[in-house]
This record gives C-alpha cells, structure tokens and sequence, in this order.
C-alpha cells in the first residue's frame, strides 16, 4: 500500500500522487478523512449479506463479488468517479479492484485491511440488526453462516426448549443450546449432583456434588451464556406435573 502524509487534503491531491505509482490500494485512514472532507468517491462494500448485516460504512453500495460484473454498470453508471472498495479484511478487495478496472472504471482502489480495521480504528459502523453489539459479537459466526443469518440466529432467541434430564445427554445438549444462543432453557431433574457422575456429566463439577442438578446445570449455562433464561424445575416429569411445566415453557421443544 501507498502511504501519504498529513499535509495531503483531499482526494484529488492524494490521487494525482498515486495514479503516478499505480497504486492499488488505500489506507482506511485515508479512507475516512476523504469521506469526512466530502470528496466525490463511490464506496464499494462487496461482502455476502450476512457479513454486511454485522455492520457496514454509512453510504456504501452493496454488490457480492460474484455480481460484481452483473449488477455494477447498473449500479455505477459513471466510470470516471473514483470507487473505493472494501471488504472485510482487504483481501476480496483487491480482486475486485481487478474487475472494476477490466469494466473500464478509470479510478478504483481497495481499502487495505477492511472493515474490521476501521472498526479497530474507533470509525463509525453502522449496523441495522435487532441485535445488540455484544450479541452481533458472540454469534457472529452463526449470522456468516447462510443456513442461519440474521434472522435464524434471532429466530433461536426467541425459543425455548425444555431438557428433560440434566445427565449424560442433557448436559452437553444444554451447553451447545445456550451457546448457540436458544433464548430459554428449561430444565426438568430431580436428581442431586454425584461424584460418579462428573465423567459424563459436563454441566456439573467437583464443587457441585450434593447439589440439586438443576441449580448447577443453570450456573454452568450462565455461565457460557448470561442473556439465556434458564428455567429450573427439580422434580421428575409426570403426568400429574406435566402440563403445568409445559405452560412455563410454551411454545417450546423437547430434549
């Protein structure tokens, strides 16, 4: 990447420096101080749709790299008007770059280390989600994957499931259910922690041995994910008992 000082101003000055040394790339501090000056440039984000619903830069253009050479000229009409890109970590970009310049835009840069560096940097990103910043952060994984997005991790908030029994399978089901995000955990056991137990039972620990299983399989939960609601009932599951756990859990699923 090409550098510049402090003393260049605005975009102009800075790419009639840089046409001269056939740089491809832009710096995101160069980036932002251009767009703050209300320089003429195209910003050009072309992440898939569960990236940019993580966050994007205020006033970008969406196109997936693979409808770049579809949907640009339809987009960006005018191929004289200088286009940065930007991904999420500066790598896509470049290759972007490439094709743009193959389309005959005149003037087109990549934003080197993407948008996770102007995060890094304090600038602003916006972000339309229902999500808060941390629940964007910790299941950001799942919102990248398209079999889940944006709206399946919401749809996992919302529910609920009920796992009867806090033992060999109820504990590994009730940590990967809280951290995956399923927004309330009932727990049905009425059974107490015992030693034997720990070589299977993951939800529980040395310290826990005596204690009701429900009591440290919800500690352990919050544990790996405060936002869960975990509700606990330390009884066996009955037909006498049964509609009535069901209710504090409806609608649910059955572990």
């Amino acid at each position: 990447m090409i550098g510049t000082g402090d003393t260049i101003k605005s975009f102009k000055e800075w790419l009639m420096i840089e046409e001269n040394k056939e740089a491809s790339e832009i710096s995101i501090k160069e980036t932002h101080r251009f767009i703050q000056n209300g320089d003429r440039i195209i910003l050009l984000d072309v992440r898939e749709e569960e990236e940019i619903a993580l966050g994007y830069i205020q006033g970008a253009i969406f196109i997936p790299m693979d409808e770049l050479k579809e949907k640009t000229e339809a987009l960006l009409p005018e191929k004289d008007v200088p286009v940065i890109i930007y991904c999420t970590v500066g790598i896509r970009s470049l290759s972007a770059v490439k094709i743009l310049k193959k389309m005959g835009y005149t003037t087109v840069f990549s934003m080197a280390k993407g948008i996770e560096a102007w995060e890094a940097a304090g600038f602003e990103v916006m972000c339309d989600s229902k999500l808060t910043s941390k629940q964007l952060n910790r299941y950001s994984r799942h919102i990248l994957l398209k079999e889940v997005g944006m709206e399946g991790q919401i749809q996992l908030l919302k529910a609920k499931v009920l796992l009867v029994g806090a033992g060999g399978l109820g504990c590994p089901a009730g940590l990967y259910l809280a951290a995956a995000g399923v927004g309330t955990l009932g727990i049905v056991d009425s059974d107490r922690v015992d030693l034997s137990n720990l070589q299977r039972q993951i939800l529980h620990s040395t310290y826990d041995v005596g204690r009701p299983k429900t009591e440290s399989a919800k500690e352990a939960i919050s544990l790996i994910n405060p936002d869960v609601k975990v509700l606990t009932y330390q009884e066996r599951l009955t037909h006498q008992n049964a509609l009535d756990i069901f209710s504090g859990c409806s609608p649910l699923c059955f572990l």
